[in-house]
């Protein structure tokens, strides 16, 4: 009977041993995580660029959700850094949103502004009557008529090469 105690214990045992370094290996991975400094990076950079690129005006909302998460992320760094890594994604992902939807935006303010022009010159063409031609613009003149008989008036004219005998 000693036997089988024996046996049970033994992956009681061996489960305890494998545990401990396990969950020790585990504490230590996470608490030498580097802060996530390349998605910060690149979360700082997208929400400067949104900022500089009208998002303000145009998308207030998300630039003001990158700002947001970018923050969190920046205080997380160092105490939680696969938090801080997946706010400062996401961050980077609202930003780009918001350029996103900055640059569409002004696209569509431009092409408003061309159909308006093009509106206004239509109207304009239907409510202008044909005009008569103005001072700047010459109407065809008739040709003086000519007679047959020679103008006395006018000086005579030698024929090319001089008079002849």
């Amino acid at each position: 009977m000693m036997r089988t105690q024996g046996t049970r214990s033994f992956p009681a045992a061996v489960s305890l041993l494998l545990a401990a370094p396990t969950a020790l290996l585990w504490m230590a991975g996470c608490a030498s995580t580097p802060p996530p400094v390349a998605d910060l990076s690149q979360a700082h950079t997208l929400v400067a660029q949104a900022e500089q690129s009208d998002a303000p005006r145009y998308d207030g909302a998300d630039l003001a959700s990158a700002q947001d998460k970018m923050q969190r992320a920046d205080q997380d760094a160092r105490q939680q850094p696969a938090t801080a890594a997946r706010l400062a994604q996401e961050a980077s992902v609202d930003a780009e949103l918001a350029l996103a939807r900055t640059r569409a935006n002004k696209e569509q303010d431009a092409l408003n502004q061309v159909n308006d022009s093009l509106s206004a010159l239509r109207q304009e063409v239907r409510e202008e009557p044909a005009a008569p031609p103005g001072p700047d613009v010459a109407a065809p003149q008739a040709a003086p008529p000519t007679s047959a008989a020679p103008d006395s008036t006018a000086p005579a004219t030698e024929p090319p090469g001089g008079p002849q005998p």
